[in-house]
């Protein structure tokens, strides 16, 4: 009987020392998976979806299965399109694809063959009176579409409807960054007060602090997939929780609410344990879990409430006609250079609507979107770098004042026998300092 080693992403054994969040998995080949209780982690998302059970709600059902994941391992992602760019840098720096929006690409073909089609009427019929010949005037003066009054009085008001419309959506943009910002300050606050207002020895204590840690930057991961409708947690949490944990979040019917949960039972857990005083837990969940389900709501307000769509829809088709009948009323004074004026108003017309549809939904992957992937990121880069300095062994050398300027003293003295100059300034101020120690 032989036995199968799994790989993961960063190219470790599985039976190898690794770091209490990994997990060791051993297979028989001649044995199914359930006679071990294990299974390697290929064989797992290998899967079929297994019908679940249920009759009743047990507590059996609270836990993580393969066949979870093996109904969401095939989450199709989009394209990352989001573009980074710097607004201080010279206007052209933006790649082209930023400036050019991605809705009603349709609709504006279909409105410049609308402007060639105008044009070609208005030149070889008499639809809007004789035609003299003249490039610059196709029509005659007496033509009922070259009165501007009534132009002007749809466009103002038309004009009012979208600025409206971009307001809104821009609006439902920054809180959606608002709210994200917030996500990553109480992520950060709460890593931070856990690794200093819970004291632990014991490496076991130490193991359920890093998990517990790692529950905080997988808030903001699973936030992130549900609203933009995916469950595969795999590609987000691997490296940071174990398999089992990733099986939990996923049976969850909303995964960053069991995040706060699996948080909030160890903070009580500690508090029991007397390792965190009442107090101290009170304003961690006052200044922490509280703000970070205010954030998940307003997310998902914005996410799950679209602008209402008899709004959208009768700003839609008033933009539309408005827009079809405005080169009947430049023909006749333009003639054949209609076209591409025309056709430019209604690119940058159709451009404001469809901006201010991709911006009302900002956790998208459109090119306008809030880049969650980087928050998540960044949120998993300072709630780990919080915990190793905590964990470093030489964690009191820089935390603490008097071994700071113990090692400064010496690395002062090792500068002067060694003929380095510093400024003369702070080397006297550094040297009372000393003296004063």
């Amino acid at each position: 009987m032989g036995s199968s080693q799994v790989h993961d992403s960063r190219g470790l054994h599985r039976g190898e020392e690794l770091p209490d969040r990994s997990f060791s998995i051993e297979v028989d080949e001649g044995m199914s998976p359930n006679e071990n209780g294990t299974s390697s982690l290929s064989s797992l998302i290998s899967l079929e979806p297994k019908q679940d059970d249920d009759e009743g709600i047990g507590a059996a059902d609270l836990v993580g299965k393969p066949s979870d994941h093996a109904k969401v391992r095939h989450d199709r992602r989009d394209k990352h399109r989001i573009v980074a760019y710097e607004p201080t840098q010279r206007w052209w720096k933006p790649p082209l694809r930023a400036w050019l929006h991605e809705l009603n690409h349709e609709i504006w073909l279909l409105l410049v063959l609308w402007n060639i089609s105008v044009a070609l009427l208005a030149r070889y019929t008499s639809f809007c009176g004789g035609s003299n010949g003249n490039t610059l005037s196709l029509c005659d003066e007496e033509w009922v579409m070259n009165d501007d009054i009534v132009f002007n009085a749809l466009g103002v008001g038309m004009f009012l409807l979208l600025a409206f419309r971009a307001h809104e959506g821009y609006d439902r943009f920054w809180d959606g960054r608002k709210a994200w910002g917030r996500i990553r300050e109480c992520c950060r606050d709460m890593t931070r007060q856990i690794c200093y207002h819970i004291s632990v020895e014991e490496p076991e204590e130490k193991k359920d602090r890093r998990r517990a840690v790692a529950f905080v930057a997988a808030f903001a991961s699973t936030l992130k997939l549900t609203l933009r409708r995916e469950r595969n947690s795999v590609p987000e949490l691997g490296e940071i929780l174990c398999f089992q944990d990733i099986l939990n979040i996923e049976r969850a019917n909303i995964m960053p609410q069991f995040c706060l949960d699996v948080l909030t039972n160890y903070l009580v857990k500690q508090h029991k344990k007397g390792r965190l005083g009442e107090y101290t837990l009170g304003v961690m969940t006052s200044t922490c879990i509280a703000p970070m389900v205010d954030a998940m709501g307003s997310c998902e307000r914005i996410r799950n409430t679209p602008i209402p769509l008899s709004y959208t829809l009768h700003l839609r088709f008033f933009v539309v006609v408005w827009l079809a009948l405005y080169p009947l009323h430049l023909v006749s004074a333009y003639g054949w250079y209609s076209i591409p004026l025309t056709s430019l108003i209604d690119y940058a017309v159709l451009g404001i609507e469809a901006m201010a549809c991709e911006i009302e939904n900002p956790f998208g992957y459109h090119k306008n979107c809030i880049d969650l992937c980087a928050f998540c990121k960044g949120i998993v880069a300072d709630t780990q770098e919080i915990l190793k300095r905590v964990e470093h062994p030489q964690a009191s050398s820089v935390m603490e004042g008097s071994q700071v300027w113990a090692l400064n003293c010496q690395l002062l003295s090792e500068r002067r026998s060694a003929g380095d100059r510093i400024g003369l300034h702070q080397m006297y101020h550094d040297r009372a300092v000393c003296r004063k120690k």
